[in-house]
């Protein structure tokens, strides 16, 4: 299976901007456009990639990119749940944008679900024309508008 690219809205990298939701996605693995302001390309040094598996406590750097040759982040998640993503722009200097993850809103922020849910029919009953039937329904994430 290839990898899959998530395209969001081209403000997405833009250091100190808040994403406005979490956005469901089915796969580990994923592409995120690197997008930055093209006249400050020649200041640039470094692009990092950081992720926060819990809900801005902390964050690691999760990839390196320079903006000569790159322009996606390559993504696998170790397993399924919430993701929060901020690039911090490395300028040649060695001085970071934004400096602070923790007081800076997620950029993006993704929720990995790989697994369909769990349907099991626990009774089925006729009387007559009726039918009455129950179900269980496992769903670590479940979309409710679905």
């Amino acid at each position: 299976m290839g990898l899959s690219t998530l395209t969001l809205v081209g403000m997405l990298w833009t250091p100190g901007q808040a994403a406005p939701d979490i956005h469901p996605f089915n796969q580990a693995k994923m592409e995120i456009p690197i997008r930055y302001d093209p006249a400050k390309k020649n200041e640039i040094r470094d692009l990092l990639l950081f992720v926060s598996r819990n809900r801005n406590e902390s964050w690691e750097q999760y990839a390196v990119a320079k903006p000569e040759t790159d322009t996606v982040f390559s993504f696998t998640s170790p397993g399924d749940g919430e993701y929060w993503f901020q690039m911090v722009i490395v300028d040649k200097q060695g001085r970071r944008d934004p400096v602070d993850l923790k007081r800076t809103p997620a950029a993006l922020k993704v929720l990995i679900d790989t697994k369909s849910p769990l349907v099991n029919i626990t009774s089925i009953d006729r009387v007559g024309d009726d039918v009455s039937l129950a179900w269980e329904v496992q769903e670590a994430n479940p979309d409710w508008s679905k």
